[in-house]
């Protein structure tokens, strides 16, 4: 008899494992490609004395990237890479060259794409626009040309306004600030500046919007991802004082209605230091004309200083203050979005199933 369930068991451990393989290997016949994203490491410039750039955590996310199986295709990283007021002096610009060292060049030595998007510490609002050019555009291409970002925006955007496809997933993304005195504006007079302060405004141009439109439209993958560095929904303390995409509403209604109008699948943002994810629907965003959940997720610091403030006017489906790093397995017929925190444990998770046929 023990002999018996001695042999029974084998058969059983041994079907489990069987079974184990066969979705495992389903899985793989199924999986597509990795892609990694984060953004914001830049440094507390307010600290005494200030720091540039937060270099601890990002070589984390970078060491943990470089050791991955599979091994990502390609990392976006969403702005802010170090403190705006780096650009003001030469030991400044050293956290730039850091940057680049501990990402770029290590991008490169891996074999891993790196796409770079201009953040809003990319704006220097102690330097006013000279001639035609605009002044963030400009610096950013100066300093982080290391990147494999398409030329296909709008002529003035070029390369910080840009889309690609992968497989089978279109990747989009626009600008999401726009300056009071360059060639940029061309919608807003200063009574409607919302950050008289600043020298810019949290703002998608109408030139990426059409563009965006567009874009989106003449896709016909089978996912839409939509990256932006500031949130269209802020969930925490640029919440209050609008320093993100809500501060003009119309003006972030039109892109969420090009965003839904074409089934984008998710938006992957950055700016607020934590992680949140607002799966949006009419139940979270009251007036949202929309028939399926778009999630917004919020990667917002590879290091920079952690918020802890939430909005609490609506219900955000998770909020952390964690430093994260987003994890995309594509597959044949979904997305497998992994968020995990500098010690590589996973706090959150996404499927995005194929919608369309």
């Amino acid at each position: 008899m023990e002999i018996k369930k001695l042999f029974f068991s084998i058969l059983l451990s041994a079907a489990i494992i069987s079974c184990s393989s066969l979705v495992t290997s389903q899985e793989k016949n199924d999986f597509l490609f990795r892609f990694v994203f984060t953004g914001d490491s830049r440094g507390d410039y307010n600290a005494k004395p200030p720091v540039m750039l937060s270099s601890d955590i990002l070589k984390k996310f970078m060491d943990i990237i470089i050791k991955m199986d599979p091994k990502p295709e390609f990392l976006f990283f969403n702005g802010d890479m170090v403190a705006k007021t780096a650009y003001r002096s030469e030991e400044g610009l050293k956290a730039v060259d850091e940057w680049n060292q501990i990402v770029a060049d290590k991008m490169a030595e891996h074999g891993i794409k790196l796409y770079i998007i201009p953040g809003n510490h990319i704006v220097d609002q102690k330097e006013k626009t000279q001639g035609g050019n605009v002044q963030y555009i400009e610096r950013f291409r100066k300093y982080f040309k290391k990147n494999a970002n398409p030329k296909n925006g709008p002529s003035l955007y070029k390369d910080v306004t840009f889309s690609f496809d992968h497989k089978n997933t279109h990747f989009t993304t626009v600008i999401s600030f726009m300056t009071h005195d360059g060639p940029d504006n061309k919608e807003l007079t200063p009574d409607k500046f919302v950050h008289t302060e600043q020298i810019f405004e949290y703002f998608v141009p109408k030139e990426n919007r059409e563009w965006l439109q567009n874009d989106l439209k003449n896709s016909d993958k089978d996912f839409k991802l939509f990256i932006v560095h500031c949130p269209l929904y802020p969930v925490g303390p640029h919440y209050k004082d609008k320093k993100s995409l809500h501060a003009h509403p119309a003006n972030r209604d039109d892109v969420m209605s090009i965003l839904i109008a074409n089934n984008t699948d998710a938006i992957l943002a950055s700016h607020e230091h934590l992680y949140a994810r607002l799966d949006l629907s009419p139940e979270r965003i009251e007036g949202l004309k929309i028939n399926y959940i778009m999630p917004e997720i919020i990667i917002g610091s590879a290091g920079a200083p952690l918020y802890n403030k939430k909005r609490e006017d609506i219900k955000i489906d998770v909020i952390k203050p964690e430093y994260t790093l987003l994890i995309g397995d594509v597959y044949k017929d979904r997305i497998v979005l992994k968020v995990i925190n500098e010690n590589g444990n996973e706090i959150d998770k996404i499927i995005i199933q194929k919608k369309r046929k």
